[in-house]
Order: C-alpha cells, then sequence, then structure tokens
C-alpha cells in the first residue's frame, strides 16, 4: 500500500486563515474600504467557540517557547483531540462561506505570509497525528515545529518586522503580525493612549469584561483629565462647550455594545485632551 503525503488544505487551515485576516483588518482600515475581515474574526473566532480554541493551539506553537518544545506539542495535541470536531468542522465551513461572501479566494490567499510553512506545519502535525498515514510527512511537520520552538529555524526579519518588534506590546496584539509600519505610517499623529485603544479595538472582543473594564478607566481618566483642563481655561464659552462635551461620556460608558462610532468619539477626547 502506498502511503499517501497529507495534503496543506489552505481552508482548513485556521492559523493561516487568521493571520491572513489580521493583514486584511488593517489593509481595509489604511484603505478606508469596507471593514468585512474584523467583522469575520470578531463574528467566528469568538471565545468558547471551538475555532478560538484551535487557533490557542496554533498560537501556542507559533510562539518560541524556553519550555520543552515536544512536550508543549504533545500538551497541545492532546488539547486538538479533545476538541468537538463535528463542531469545528461546521465553523470552518461557515468562516469559508463568510470569507468565499467577501472575497475572491485567489486574492485572499494571494498576500505573502512569513508564517505559511509553520502554519502548514501545524496542520499537517494536527491532520495526521490521529491516523498517521505519512509517517515521513507527519515526522517533517513535526520537527520543523520543533526546530521553530527552540529557535533553530532561521527568520529573515524584515523592515516591517523590525518595526514591528520595536511597538509597545499592547500595539501589536493589534494582529496579529500585520504590516505595523504602513499602520503607523497611517496613524503616526495619534498618542499612544490612541494607537492602544485603537489596537485593542481591532484585536479584541468588545463586549468581553476585560475590554469594557479597561474601556471604563480610559473613561475616567478622559473625564478626570479633561476637568482638569477646563479649570485653566479662561474663556467662558469655550469652558461651557467642553462641559458639554463631558456630558457624552456616560452615553459611551452605558452603551450596550461599543460601536464604531463611540471609538470615533474617544479618540477625539484623547485628541482635544492633548490640544488643551
Amino acid at each position: 500500500m502506498i502511503m499517501q503525503k497529507v495534503k496543506h488544505k489552505k481552508l482548513r487551515n485556521t492559523g493561516l486563515i487568521f493571520d491572513l485576516l489580521s493583514k486584511s483588518v488593517v489593509h481595509e482600515a489604511m484603505n478606508g474600504q469596507p471593514q468585512n475581515s474584523i467583522k469575520i474574526v470578531k463574528r467566528y473566532f469568538t471565545e468558547g467557540s471551538e475555532l478560538h480554541k484551535e487557533l490557542n493551539l496554533y498560537l501556542s506553537l507559533q510562539n518560541k517557547t524556553n519550555n520543552d518544545a515536544k512536550e508543549l506539542m504533545e500538551l497541545c495535541l492532546a488539547r486538538f483531540k479533545k476538541l468537538d470536531k463535528v463542531k469545528l468542522e461546521r465553523e470552518k465551513y461557515e468562516l469559508v462561506k463568510s470569507i468565499k461572501k467577501h472575497y475572491l479566494l485567489n486574492e485572499f490567499f494571494k498576500p505573502r505570509t512569513n508564517q505559511y510553512k509553520l502554519t502548514a506545519s501545524i496542520f499537517k502535525f494536527f491532520e495526521n497525528a490521529e491516523t498517521v498515514e505519512s509517517p515521513d510527512d507527519y515526522l517533517t511537520a513535526k520537527n520543523y515545529i520543533v526546530e521553530h520552538l527552540d529557535g533553530k529555524v532561521k527568520e529573515t526579519i524584515t523592515e516591517e518586522q523590525q518595526i514591528w518588534l520595536e511597538q509597545d506590546p499592547d500595539i501589536r496584539r493589534i494582529g496579529f503580525k500585520v504590516m505595523v509600519n504602513k499602520f503607523n505610517e497611517k496613524y503616526r499623529d495619534f498618542s499612544d493612549r490612541q494607537k492602544k485603544l485603537l489596537a485593542k479595538y481591532i484585536a479584541e472582543d468588545c463586549n468581553t469584561d476585560s475590554f469594557r473594564t479597561y474601556l471604563n478607566k480610559e473613561l475616567v481618566y478622559i473625564t478626570t483629565a479633561l476637568q482638569e483642563k477646563i479649570k485653566k481655561v479662561q474663556d467662558e464659552v469655550t469652558k461651557i462647550k467642553l462641559n458639554e462635551t463631558l456630558t457624552l461620556i456616560p452615553t459611551i460608558a452605558s452603551a450596550k455594545t461599543v460601536k464604531d462610532e463611540h471609538l470615533a468619539g474617544i479618540l477625539k477626547f484623547y485628541g482635544l485632551i492633548e490640544e488643551l
């Protein structure tokens, strides 16, 4: 019996799809295009979904570690085997269906990503583990992941990646390893707080307790900062307008869902504080 290699099926590679969606998020934001990618990410990679669980396993194997690489891989593989495969396949089907609705697949998979070989290896490692139809293919993928985790895979650091590595950790979380130099060119005049808020808004589920906690802290900061600035304003008309502006903050704080207009409003508050 001839053993066949496990093919790398891009449409089923959760790690690769997420990486490409991440690039698309920034590309669409920079070019004023419809925000389809971020909507897809927020819809299908919600916490608790099987896709989110599988993605976390991919990310665990994409990040270099000081721990034992083989042990980490075995732990990830054990977690992978416990995933609800029926539910996972259904979620992947809906994810791909949504991608096809907004993009031509050839164009969607066209961007180059330095994560391609690694995500392909992880895909083969997971998919081939239970049946091992091709031991050679399985071991090749497994060994590549081990070398990556141990830091033995030589990576070419581009100028874009170097700029990425120099960013604040919160900014780096925006994506999911995307073109940060272009992001910063677009938002180079933003303050650190503005960049951090924008990063979190793109990268996280805005309805989670952690994001809400962060947002409420920022609204308290904005309120306090503006109140202090207003005290120093001499013009009474300007002072009245600024106090009226403060009344908008409770509206954002009490909103059930954080929307784009809320984000725009908070960014303007930051800008107002800087101007004052």
